[in-house]
């Protein structure tokens, strides 16, 4: 299936707006017996019109500090705009020329583009009718580019010439997976399904900028740079991340009733140093369908208790959601002033870690499901509790290194509570369906370890025995109204 869609928005503020083209494609096909394949496909392309900027006072805050009493227009100029405003006081003047609000709107230039391209495809082969591999491929690939140009006459482009900049970023992603999958019943009593696999994401960001000012002809805005008597030093850069892993599910169920679930997963992220950048996390997992047993047919039959669950499990997961390269000692570019040239050097912008691990979090839960009157009522009971070791957090180093903190595995933070929850099926007809659900959970927050660390951030306290974010500051105790008298 082939499909599209087109929209365009006038934006309520002068040269203002969106425009967005997408197309989409679905397919799928079995072109043979025992092969399937598909494609899941959209494309888009968005054009964005926003506004200029200048010390946090864009060109339509800037059209509403400008006194009613100056006119808009001046006959006698070539573009018809009047740039002269006698209340004009702050910087945004050269002599008695000032920025004309609605000249900046309708002159300025501030445009994003950006082109994406989202997509899967997939080809399933059914070896025999209990094994099933498959191959999965999706892609997001993103390009933005954004141009700029603010006229001399205009609030940014007034006291340097005019300026013009643009900026490039690439962010693409690529996911492969191959799965073999395994279901079978046995017996009619054993149920049986392993799933194994491995899967590989790759991301990729690149990007650009430069910049110019003083322009003596703008008939050409953004487009030539290179005719600028001033030049911004231009910026580029980019980062390239992997994250493969291995996994293994197994489900097992006996007569529908006793439950089993144990899954194992490999992950190994290029986010961490070498050394230590795989992580293992298992789970396990089990439960008892209680309203399946044979003792309990005759409470069924009555109504009022429809369905009964046991369930209990523990597992663990990683986290790995952190920059790139932020194992590494890291430097940027600078210009300084050494004799008489301007020479570039270097100054650190990460302390750098070869230490840094995975975060791991391990999580032990127990729950009860009851349902009640044809499961038009049900209570849902949950007990858990879930310790996070090796933290990844943003320590306070020593202000000599030039830095100001540093990533790192440090501490430990518990989580445990309880959570209970009513769903109420009150309507339920081809006409009109009505569900009420009731949360209510308790939960207890408290670091159990940091090291011999403990610092503020911002207003928040990290310290041992107190949660995580606890506020810090001044305790109000009382006003006094007098002073006190010794």
């Amino acid at each position: 299936m082939l499909s599209g869609s087109y929209n365009d928005e006038t934006g309520i503020v002068i040269n203002t707006g969106l425009t967005r083209y997408i197309g989409r494609l679905n397919f799928d096909k079995d072109l043979y017996k025992n092969l399937n394949v598909g494609v899941n496909l959209s494309a888009g392309r968005t054009l964005l019109h926003g506004l200029t900027d200048q010390g946090g006072l864009n060109s339509y805050n800037y059209a509403l500090r400008v006194s009613p009493l100056v006119p808009i227009h001046d006959k006698n100029l070539d573009d018809g705009y009047n740039y002269a405003n006698p209340f004009e006081t702050t910087d945004y003047r050269i002599g008695d020329k000032t920025p004309n609000p609605v000249s900046d709107l309708e002159k300025s230039i501030v445009e994003t583009r950006n082109l994406a391209v989202i997509g899967n495809a997939y080809a399933q082969y059914t070896i025999i009718p209990q094994l099933v591999a498959k191959i999965n491929a999706g892609v997001n690939l993103n390009h933005a580019t954004q141009n700029f140009y603010a006229p001399s006459t205009s609030a940014k482009g007034l006291l340097v010439g005019g300026y013009a900049g643009i900026g490039n970023k690439d962010y693409n992603t690529s996911l492969l997976e191959f799965t073999l999958n395994y279901k079978a019943v046995i017996n009619d009593i054993h149920s049986l399904e392993a799933l194994g696999g491995y899967t590989t994401e790759h991301s990729e960001i690149e990007y650009s900028t430069a910049g110019a000012s003083g322009f003596n002809n703008e008939a050409l805005t953004y487009h030539s740079l290179q005719s600028a008597s001033t030049r911004d030093t231009p910026t580029s850069g980019g980062a390239i991340a992997n994250l493969n892993s291995f996994l293994v599910r197994v489900n097992y169920s006996l007569l529908e009733r006793y439950n089993l679930l144990a899954s194992f997963r490999a992950d190994g992220s290029s986010r961490f140093a070498k050394g230590h950048r795989w992580g293992y996390f298992p789970s396990f997992g089990v439960s008892w369908n209680i309203d399946r047993e044979s003792f309990f047919e005759g409470i069924k039959k009555t109504d009022w208790l429809t369905s009964l669950k046991l369930r209990a499990s523990a597992g663990q997961a990683g986290n790995q959601e952190i920059g790139d390269y932020l194992y590494s000692r890291l430097y940027t570019p600078r210009n300084y002033s050494f004799g008489d040239k301007i020479v570039v050097g270097y100054t650190a912008t990460n302390y750098g870690n070869d230490d840094l691990r995975w975060e791991t979090t391990t999580q032990y839960n127990t729950g009860l499901d009851f349902g009640f009157l044809n499961d038009r009522l049900n209570f849902v009971l949950d007990a858990y509790y879930k310790k996070t070791t090796d933290l990844l957090v943003n320590l306070p180093v020593e202000r000599t290194s030039g830095l100001r903190t540093k990533m790192t595995n440090i501490g430990t933070i518990s989580n445990k509570g309880v959570e209970f929850s009513v769903n109420v099926v009150v309507v339920d007809t081809w006409k009109l369906q009505w569900t009420v659900l009731v949360n209510i959970v308790k939960n207890i927050n408290r670091i159990e370890k940091l090291g011999t660390v403990e610092f503020v951030s911002g207003s928040s306290l990290v310290r041992v025995g107190v949660p995580l974010g606890a506020f810090y500051g001044y305790v109000f105790v009382r006003t006094l109204s007098t002073l006190p008298t010794a």
